[in-house]
């Protein structure tokens, strides 16, 4: 539930509205939610012995990592799930910001600018923009060139087939480095217990016990955090080890599905697969997720995703087919000559965009646009509403529907 919404918030409210209570019989909060996200006995590690009390205090602190006690339990998610839970957490913790709401658009979270900034959507606009450079994307030209992206890397079963010798290379190679990593931390351990022995046998001083083990413990400990990262790479690797028949058919079978899909399926399948999308000027990198959330696919999809993002990294694709302004929009007009010019000045005299002014009507911006573009007239009552809402000046009259132009405006003008 946390993977789909990564929000604590969000999970304990879920959970309310399920029924569930906590052992006290109280409603849940994100602080509990935190505490059981981030407890290690849910992927089979219990410790104990953590805390001790201050002297004439009730207060507790935290007792060094070698006095803890730790027990294996029965697990009950993955360890590659625990970490990946737990990495979201830690990158929360890392921005100092409070998480925002969730996205509605298929790329909200993961479109950035070459700039460095995010893109938004923003209410009644078709285009993904930053707000710091004023780069522009339309909607459905980025969700093209992802489809069609997917579609051209996995189309060429030599290329599959290539990805997919490269991928086991990566797998023996990690596994390498994952077993060094396992001997050297045996090692330190070793070298410790060494020490240790020498001080019980008063062959070394509390001071040279002291600038021998420091040292050695701090290892440790460095080497017993990054333990986790590797064995959940090379885990992530192993389970998802798949024939190039079967990712051939999935992406296919994805390529053909995508369009149908809902966009709620289409936005899981992405932020599973993509860390984000950097657009540019020319061009379009889109950068794969280096252990992908995959709880939602089945398992042919999380080898798609797995071949992505243990062998190619990054896609480059360009948007030079794409126009940076496809729909020029009509410059403000210095002599009013047309029924859809004095609108437009109107307008622009009140400070108003075409959306603003359609929602204030109840109707489409396109036809705002259309009645602009000299395309299309309004009816009476538009013609009433519009008079209101942007102040017509008086003695500019409906105009006539057989003549089509701006009858009383030119009356006046005479």
């Amino acid at each position: 539930m946390f993977l789909q919404h990564r929000r604590k918030g969000k999970v304990a409210k879920l959970v309310n509205a399920a029924g569930y209570r906590t052992r006290g019989g109280v409603i849940w909060h994100d602080s509990q939610v935190y505490r059981l996200l981030t407890d290690p006995s849910a992927k089979g590690i219990y410790y104990f012995n953590r805390m001790r009390q201050l002297e004439k205090s009730w207060q507790t602190v935290p007792k060094p990592e070698n006095e803890w006690g730790k027990v294996e339990c029965q697990p009950i998610i993955s360890e590659v799930m625990w970490n990946q839970v737990n990495q979201i957490i830690e990158d929360h913790t890392k921005s100092w910001k409070r998480p925002g709401r969730s996205p509605v658009h298929l790329f909200g979270s993961l479109a950035h600018c070459a700039c460095g900034e995010k893109m938004y959507v923003r209410a009644g606009s078709p285009k993904y923009v930053c707000r710091k450079c004023c780069n522009k994307i339309p909607i459905v030209d980025l969700e093209a060139i992802f489809h069609q992206e997917m579609k051209s890397f996995f189309a060429q079963p030599k290329r599959i087939a290539k990805h997919l010798q490269e991928a086991s290379r990566n797998l023996v190679k990690k596994s390498a480095v994952l077993d060094t990593h396992k001997r050297e931390i045996q090692k330190v351990r070793e070298e410790m217990h060494q020490t240790h022995q020498l001080y019980l046998q008063k062959q070394i001083s509390g001071d040279g016990f002291h600038e021998l083990y420091a040292p050695a413990e701090e290892r440790l400990n460095q080497l017993q955090t990054e333990l986790p990262k590797l064995e959940a790479e090379v885990d992530f690797m192993r389970v998802n080890k798949l024939s190039a028949d079967d990712i051939l058919h999935e992406a296919n079978s994805l390529y053909d599905k995508w369009p149908e899909m809902p966009l709620e399926t289409k936005r899981k399948i992405a932020e599973s697969l993509v860390e984000k999308i950097v657009i540019g000027d020319g061009e379009i990198d889109i950068n794969f997720s280096s252990i992908p959330s995959s709880g939602e696919l089945c398992k042919n999809q999380q080898g798609l995703i797995a071949l992505l993002a243990f062998t190619q990294r990054q896609i480059h694709a360009s948007r030079a087919h794409i126009p940076l302004n496809r729909n020029r929009r009509k410059s403000i007009p210095t002599v009013i000559k047309t029924l859809g010019d004095y609108i437009q000045a109107k307008r622009y005299e009140n400070g108003l965009h075409p959306y603003q002014v359609a929602g204030k009507m109840g109707i489409e911006t396109a036809l705002i646009l259309a009645w602009e573009s000299g395309t299309r007239t309004p009816d009476e009552k538009q013609w009433q509403m519009l008079s209101d809402l942007l102040s017509f000046d008086s003695g500019v009259d409906f105009p006539k529907p057989h003549r089509g132009r701006l009858l009383g405006l030119i009356q006046s003008k005479r």
